[in-house]
């Protein structure tokens, strides 16, 4: 099981999952996926099926994180 996720204008998935992977969260960049992957590229994917259930909540935070969406922990 996966979910998309559809960034802004003018995100880059490639960037979000490495700055993701720094922080120990892995995404795959969505744009591999599409035919046209210069048109897709704020796409990412998430596999959350072999996630366990309890990593899944600070995974998520951990990726607001790295999106700049929330402050990094102290």
């Amino acid at each position: 099981t996966s979910l998309w996720l559809e960034g802004p204008h003018g995100t880059s998935g490639k960037a979000l999952a490495e700055l993701a992977a720094s922080r120990s969260v892995l995404i795959e960049p969505g744009a591999r996926f599409f035919d046209q992957p210069e048109k897709n590229g704020r796409f990412v994917r998430l596999g959350i099926s072999s996630i366990a259930l309890q990593h899944i909540e600070p995974g998520i935070r951990e990726l607001a994180t790295a999106a700049g969406r929330r402050p990094a922990a102290a």
